[in-house]
């Protein structure tokens, strides 16, 4: 069965972050084909005063940025997306999410070389993925 991209799935790659610590993290293959997808698996937490004051929705708030070389593109990934409550997980600390997204869709590019990959949510950056791509 084909996954389509960007969804709210939580992989089997998607980071874990430590217990009630605000954050984002990814996941991305270090290296690929351009005839494939480049897949970022990602998951956010945040404590219920620091997530309210990103975004009542934190998927949406999610921004993807792809570099390689001169080349980047910075994109609020699941703008214009429908979203629910239930997207996120909610807890008595805090609110937690994860989600999935093709670098090279959301881009719209796909050039052989060495990508930058790293999303944000809010002030909140996550780590920085490289990916050589042939």
């Amino acid at each position: 069965m084909a996954i389509d991209y960007p969804n709210l799935q939580r992989s089997a790659t998607a980071p874990r972050l430590p217990p009630e610590t605000d954050g984002i993290a990814i996941h991305a293959p270090t290296a690929l084909r351009r005839d494939q997808c480049l897949v970022v698996s990602g998951s956010f937490q945040f404590a219920h005063a620091v997530a309210d004051a990103i975004d009542h929705q934190l998927h949406r708030a999610v921004v993807l940025v792809v570099s390689i070389g001169r080349a980047s593109r910075a994109r609020t990934v699941f703008a214009g997306k429908a979203l629910f409550a239930d997207d996120e997980e909610r807890n008595p600390w805090g609110r937690r999410g994860f989600f999935q997204c093709d670098a090279f869709a959301e881009a719209g590019f796909d050039y052989p070389g060495k990508y930058y990959l790293l999303c944000s949510l809010g002030a909140f950056t996550s780590n920085i993925v490289e990916v050589a791509v042939e």
